[in-house]
Formats: C-alpha cells, sequence, structure tokens
C-alpha cells in the first residue's frame, strides 16, 4: 500500500470514525464513561512493558 493510498484510506476511514466514536461516547452515563475508561487503563497497563 502506498503512502498516498494510505492516506486517503485513513481520511475516508478513520476519522469519520473516530469522530463517531468520541460522540457515541459523549451519549452514555458518567458511569458508562469511567468503567470503559477504567477498562483502557487496564488494557494500556498491560502493555505498558511491551516493547
Amino acid at each position: 500500500m502506498s503512502v498516498q493510498t494510505h492516506d486517503a484510506l485513513e481520511a475516508d476511514r478513520f476519522w469519520p470514525q473516530a469522530a463517531a466514536a468520541a460522540a457515541w461516547r459523549q451519549t452514555l452515563t458518567s458511569e458508562d464513561r469511567h468503567r470503559i475508561e477504567a477498562r483502557e487503563a487496564e488494557v494500556d497497563a498491560a502493555f505498558a512493558d511491551v516493547e
């Protein structure tokens, strides 16, 4: 995949999906958001020492 193809794919798919996910997250209750954030922190911690 060329860099230009990758950039086009990213612009076409990734950023709209990221924006939709952020908008969805804002619809959640604070409890649900905190639960997801805690789980993401657990995953980040699990991979913190992976090089």
